[in-house]
């Protein structure tokens, strides 16, 4: 297998997992199933164009096996994991496996898995499909200040996740040149910085090795994170009043927060000791 990837690719800065596994099938001239035939992970369903390919970057770990990956590639296992979501999910919890992926809270809102975003002008520099467009916060390039599209300007097709065409940077309806659409930049200054302010934010949740809070001794991320959350409410008030940061939120989301914290299981009382 290893003789199939003779030319093996560097990622770009900030691309998806499916887009350079895309790239690297284009430049092998490979398809893009036959790649991922390769990789499977043995007694898995194989995905393909059709089926889940979103997977890929949201939990590659359940169906792909990276060490292959990255013996085909030339790239570090590392750095595969870097261009999905995975360091987003590590952020949140120590669970990691296909259903705490998949059907988290974060997945279902805030990720677009049945197409692809992507900029006309960051496709014409050869920057590639980014992960970070894939997040529905984002709504703009950050480099060029001109909103994202999913469908194609000549036909109106809305272009799929991952396709052979998608990786020509070609429409899967008409093929024209996904590179080549034009764009008009966004003239709003607010709008500008508002975007570039989410760009932020998920930049930092998209990198590893970075924490939200310190681990609580005996908790789990999860409650060390709703814990630190609810002290954080009080706006360094010095004495904790916890009916007081309740009133904060809607009571039914407030509530959902310490049932996650205070179980039958485990009772926790809430406590100034437990932040410090």
């Amino acid at each position: 297998m290893s003789k199939v990837f003779t030319v093996r690719l560097k990622p770009l800065y900030g691309e998806s997992l499916s887009g350079y596994i895309l790239s690297v099938a284009l430049a092998n001239g490979i398809d893009f199933d036959e790649i991922l035939k390769m990789v499977t992970i043995i007694s898995h369903k194989i995905i393909s164009k059709r089926n889940s390919p979103y997977i890929i970057d949201f939990s590659p770990f359940t169906k792909i096996d990276l060490r292959i990956l990255a013996s085909l590639t030339g790239i570090t296992q590392d750095i595969l994991e870097g261009m999905t979501f995975l360091n987003l999910y590590r952020k949140f919890t120590d669970i990691m496996d296909s259903k705490t992926c998949i059907k988290s809270g974060i997945t279902k809102k805030r990720i677009i898995k049945d197409h692809r975003q992507f900029c006309p002008y960051c496709l014409r520099e050869h920057s590639g499909f980014k992960l970070i467009w894939q997040i529905s916060d984002i709504e703009i390039c950050d480099v060029h200040s001109t909103k994202l599209i999913s469908h194609c300007t000549e036909c109106g097709r809305q272009q799929p996740y991952v396709s052979n065409k998608i990786a020509e940077l070609k429409c899967t309806n008409c093929d024209t040149n996904l590179h080549q659409m034009e764009v008009s930049q966004i003239q709003n200054k607010e709008v500008v910085n508002e975007q570039l302010k989410f760009y932020k934010y998920w930049e930092f949740l998209l990198k590893p090795h970075l924490t939200l809070c310190n681990l609580i001794k005996g908790m789990s991320k999860e409650k060390s994170l709703i814990i630190t959350f609810f002290y954080a409410c009080q706006l360094g008030k010095k004495e904790f009043k916890l009916d007081s940061v309740i009133k904060l939120f809607h009571y039914k989301f407030a509530y959902e927060l310490l049932e996650c914290v205070y179980d039958r299981e485990s009772p926790t009382q809430i406590g100034r000791a437990s932040c410090r």
